[in-house]
């Protein structure tokens, strides 16, 4: 995949390239006559070939040249993250009734906070023994988690990811 900080500034841009393999075997840059494009989210200069975020999400890159295409999936994410908060932080749950809770992640970026819930990722760990805990990772906000009936007591964090930084808030979640 492809990742495309947004922003105007020169953190906000990607410079692409197109790769082709020949009949010899020989792989080589192409580096002339390929025509960028892309779904919402990404604008590229079509001529160099520069990506430049325009709305956080997912956007699909198509390169073509001589004939030929093939598309790359591009995530267009916030740049110059300095903070990144879960809410709510905790959640306890009865394992013997089943229970979903909403959660949001939010990033500061700039110095302003800014809802990044449909671009992260959210992962349960660990595994429970008995019953299902998981996290719908749907690209909707609020995010959805849902233990269900009979699922082993214990304690388990759902974990929040962002791409373009290490932060990793955690939702501690006590199943009894």
């Amino acid at each position: 995949p492809v990742h495309v900080p947004t922003g105007s500034t020169a953190t906000g841009t990607l410079t692409l390239q197109a790769w082709g393999t020949y009949d010899n075997g020989n792989r080589q840059q192409i580096t002339s006559g390929v025509a960028w494009s892309s779904t919402a989210n990404v604008s590229i200069t079509t001529d160099t070939g520069v990506a430049t975020g325009v709305n956080l999400g997912t956007a699909t890159i198509t390169a073509a040249a001589q004939g030929l295409s093939n598309t790359a999936a591009a995530t267009v994410y916030l740049a110059n993250i300095s903070n990144l908060a879960v809410n709510p932080a905790t959640w306890t749950v009865s394992g013997t009734n089943s229970g979903n809770m909403d959660f949001t992640a939010t990033a500061t970026a700039n110095g302003a906070p800014v809802d990044v819930t449909t671009g992260a990722t959210w992962t349960v760990s660990p595994t429970p023994a008995l019953g299902t805990f998981t996290c719908t990772n749907s690209g909707a906000s609020p995010e959805t988690c849902t233990v269900t009936t009979g699922t082993t007591a214990g304690s388990y964090r759902i974990t929040v990811t962002y791409p373009g930084t290490t932060l990793a808030p955690f939702v501690a979640v006590t199943v009894n």
